[in-house]
């Protein structure tokens, strides 16, 4: 998970809404016109504006991410990124999360309907991306985002990142993000390391559970055995005494 994200969020900044570091699944949205200002920054190299919304694909709930178009692209598993990055950039198809294609035994190659507030629409799965947070357990379907707003109708964003020029001052530019829409829209801006430290948190946190249902397999087990053995041996005790009687030895006993 953790080299996942070094290899995939490799932005300087991360801009979303609400007062959490990690947010798993969807966030609260914001203006896409934020993406355009944010851009506009001095020390900005380039930022993409992400919108994460959940959707009903197949008959199950699912997870859609609409990404503007970026240096940095999805990390595919079953081809090279740059074979089909106009493709997907400019909608004329959509990349799979591993979970997803796993559940539902859609490839590349494949088409998939999509229900939009314009009707179904099949489209062309590009590729399938390795994703371990943007769906979640649910899988996720990312497209482009102006793809997104054609057949949605939907303007808004719930995570920016952002890449900043060579020798930037990213706190300062952190502090003119926050300083600027922290009030009005919500937003807040964590760097990659700190985004990392609180996805390493969260996945210990996760690990601590499931020791604790360990624990209590294993103790349980352990009661059940005991108890097992004790059972056994009070079925015995006749037998035990005839035999004790007889003069078989304790230690044979």
């Amino acid at each position: 998970w953790l080299t996942w994200l070094d290899e995939h969020y490799q932005s300087d900044l991360l801009v979303s809404g609400g007062k959490a570091t990690v947010t798993l699944l969807t966030g609260p949205p914001f203006a896409d016109e934020i993406v355009t200002e944010v851009a506009k920054l001095p020390g900005v190299r380039e930022v993409q504006g992400m919108r994460i919304a959940e959707i009903q694909y197949a008959g199950r709930p699912a997870v859609l991410q609409a990404l503007d178009r970026a240096t940095s692209g999805l990390p595919l598993l079953d081809g090279v990124w740059s074979d089909v990055a106009d493709a997907f950039w400019e909608g004329a198809g959509v990349a799979l999360g591993d979970n997803l294609a796993y559940k539902t035994g859609v490839h590349k190659g494949d088409t998939i309907p999509l229900l939009t507030p314009m009707g179904e629409r099949r489209l062309l799965v590009l590729g399938v991306f390795s994703d371990f947070q943007g769906g979640g357990d649910l899988g996720s379907i990312a497209v482009s985002r102006s793809l997104y707003r054609s057949l949605w109708d939907d303007s808004v964003v719930n995570r920016m990142r952002v890449w900043t020029v060579a020798g930037a001052d990213i706190q300062a530019l952190r502090a003119s993000i926050e300083g600027r829409w922290s009030r009005t829209h919500g937003l807040r801006a964590v760097t990659a390391a700190e985004f990392r430290a609180a996805m390493a948190e969260l996945i210990e946190n996760i690990f601590l559970v499931s020791y604790a249902l360990v624990l209590v397999a294993v103790t349980i087990s352990f009661v059940g055995v005991v108890n097992f053995l004790l059972a056994a041996l009070l079925d015995q005790r006749t037998e035990l005494r005839t035999l004790d009687a007889i003069g078989v030895s304790q230690g044979q006993l």
